[in-house]
C-alpha cells in the first residue's frame, strides 16, 4: 500500500529540448520558457539550442508539443509547463496552443551594421469595404480620415487669408505702423 502511494508521487525524469532560430532573435523567448519550466518543475532538464531558420520547437521527452513553423506563433508557456508537469507525473503529453499574435518584431541591419528591432503592432479592429469599383473603394477607405479633414481645413484657411489680406494687409506695413505710433503716442 505504501509502495503504490510512493510510486504515484514519484517523479519521472523529464527532458525538454527547445530549438530556436538565432537569426529571428528567439533566444529571449527560449530563455524565458526555460526559466519558467525550471522554476515550476525543478527536476526537469531544459536545453535551449539554436536550430533552423524561423523555428521555435518544444519537445518533451522527444515528443514534439509545439512548432512555430506550423503555427507562426510562440507556444503558450503555461500549457508547456502543465505538459512538463504531466510528463513528470508519468502522464502523456499533448500539443499546446499558441500565444495570440499581437505584434511582430522586425530585425533591421542598417549600413553601419548596428542591429536594432522595430515592433509592429496589429490592429484587430478591421474595417471591411465592399469593393464595387476601385475608385469608389479608394474614396471610401479614405473618407472621413484625418488627412482629408486637415486638407479641407488648410484650403479653407487659405481662402480666408485671401479674403482678409486686402483689409488687414496695410496694418503690417511698416510705414503705416510708425505713423500711427507717432500720432498716438508722440503727441
Amino acid at each position: 500500500m505504501e509502495e503504490s502511494a510512493a510510486s504515484s508521487t514519484q517523479s519521472h525524469p523529464v527532458r525538454v529540448d527547445i530549438e530556436y532560430c538565432n537569426v529571428c532573435n528567439s533566444k529571449p523567448q527560449c530563455l524565458e520558457l526555460s526559466r519558467l519550466i525550471e522554476e515550476r518543475v525543478p527536476g526537469a532538464q531544459v536545453t535551449c539550442k539554436t536550430g533552423r531558420r524561423g523555428t521555435f520547437e518544444v519537445q518533451i521527452n522527444e515528443t514534439l508539443v509545439h512548432s512555430k513553423l506550423g503555427s507562426m506563433a510562440f507556444p503558450d508557456y503555461e500549457e508547456v509547463v502543465e505538459n512538463v508537469k504531466a510528463a513528470a507525473a508519468g502522464k502523456p503529453v499533448s500539443k499546446v496552443k499558441e500565444q495570440p499574435i499581437t505584434d511582430c518584431v522586425i530585425q533591421c541591419h542598417p549600413r553601419n551594421n548596428k542591429k536594432y528591432s522595430l515592433t509592429v503592432r496589429f490592429n484587430f479592429k478591421t474595417q471591411v469595404h465592399v469593393m464595387r469599383v476601385w475608385d469608389y473603394a479608394y474614396r471610401q477607405a479614405r473618407s472621413g480620415s484625418e488627412w482629408q479633414l486637415a486638407a479641407r481645413d488648410r484650403a479653407w484657411f487659405k481662402r480666408r487669408i485671401e479674403k482678409t489680406e486686402p483689409i488687414l494687409g496695410p496694418i503690417f506695413d511698416r510705414e503705416l505702423r510708425e505713423r500711427v505710433y507717432r500720432e498716438r503716442f508722440a503727441g
